[in-house]
């Protein structure tokens, strides 16, 4: 081909054709260009599919990780509401009237339930400092999730505050059990037993209740913990997971229903042109699929009438699935009902006729 070209700019040469010469070179030239502009295309819309891939990698990634983290959020929250619910029964022994009313063993147990819980929350971040770390957050073309996510990275420092006020009463009012009390006596009663008598048999944990120092310890304590269960720190926390899970969630959605209609098209293109011209009569053989209740084929079925441009008999397929749907205790799968969203939105975009 190469040689052929050559050829031609000799010959004009040769014959003193200098305009034409210039003009072809000029042609020459603009085919160039525009070789290279396709090549460059070409290459750039590689790139770019390989970038979106690697995004919806990262978003499935993250979306597991933070389902993970609002998992542990809520346990953290559940089992500090009765870890709370705890300390409320205990401040009650402030009270002589009711300390009188409990039993050595009830007041071992409900000290062994508040000062064998730990308050504590390490989200899994694994992931996300991945991304962050290596640079790719701008993968990630929602401006907003992007936000929340590099915001989330900094959550764990606002608990290590609150994780440090909360430990700090926990372990004032254990150094106050120590001096005061007997943890032997709360291990035996919680079923340790040991093969000796010891020297604080004879002490009695009612003592601590008799202490304010002791009583404003477990109200700090209290406190802390009800703090961490707000809205500034765990109920913020949750909060933000859930926007984040929400934007993912949208993300995702985006790339699934890209994937749909790639196989709408794919249908309509490749197969279901050849697959019709098989077909005799087009109505006649949609009806007898109907008639089959064949429903998990409604989404071909929307496809083929999008290709004999057949409005009306799309809305017969959608109003026949629908009746079915409604009659039938059958669960039709995520994927399927997408699908069939998908194609009624195309008709109702491509036609003007409503549907029911």
């Amino acid at each position: 081909m190469i040689k052929f070209f050559r050829k031609i700019r000799q010959k004009m040469l040769t014959e003193n054709k200098f305009s034409k010469y210039l003009l072809y070179a000029v042609g020459e030239i603009i085919l160039v260009v525009i070789g290279i502009l396709i090549a460059l295309s070409i290459n750039n819309w590689s790139n770019d599919k390989e970038l979106r891939h690697r995004e919806q990698v990262y978003l499935l990634s993250l979306q597991n990780e933070f389902q993970t983290n609002l998992n542990k959020i809520n346990e953290i929250i559940s089992e500090n509401k009765n870890l709370m619910n705890d300390i409320e029964q205990m401040l009650t022994l402030f009270d002589n009237n009711v300390l009188d009313t409990i039993s050595d063993k009830e007041i071992s147990d409900i000290m062994y339930s508040i000062f064998g819980n730990t308050v504590s929350y390490r989200p899994s971040k694994g992931v996300l400092t991945d991304i962050i770390s290596s640079g790719n957050l701008n993968l990630i073309q929602n401006e907003q999730l992007r936000q929340h996510l590099a915001s989330f990275d900094s959550t764990s420092d606002i608990f290590e505050f609150q994780e440090n006020g909360i430990n700090s009463a926990k372990e004032e009012m254990i150094r106050l059990l120590n001096i005061n009390g007997s943890i032997r006596k709360l291990l035996v009663h919680r079923g340790l037993n040991f093969e000796h008598q010891s020297i604080s048999d004879a002490v009695n944990n009612k003592n601590l209740f008799s202490l304010t120092e002791f009583e404003n310890n477990l109200m700090n304590y209290y406190l802390s913990i009800r703090g961490a269960n707000g809205s500034k720190v765990f109920g913020g926390i949750k909060e933000e997971i859930e926007l984040i899970l929400i934007d993912l969630d949208s993300e995702i959605e985006k790339y699934d229903n890209a994937k749909i209609v790639n196989i709408v098209n794919s249908n309509i293109n490749n197969i279901g042109i050849e697959f019709l011209n098989k077909l005799s009569n087009f109505r006649d053989s949609v009806d007898s699929i109907m008639q089959m209740e064949r429903f998990a084929m409604t989404p071909m079925l929307m496809d083929f009438c999008e290709i004999e441009n057949n409005k009306t008999k799309a809305i017969d397929i959608l109003n026949w699935f629908e009746k079915y749907k409604k009659s039938t205790d059958k669960e039709f799968s995520q994927d399927t009902l997408k699908e069939i969203n998908l194609r009624k939105e195309r008709l109702k975009s491509g036609y003007n006729t409503e549907l029911s």
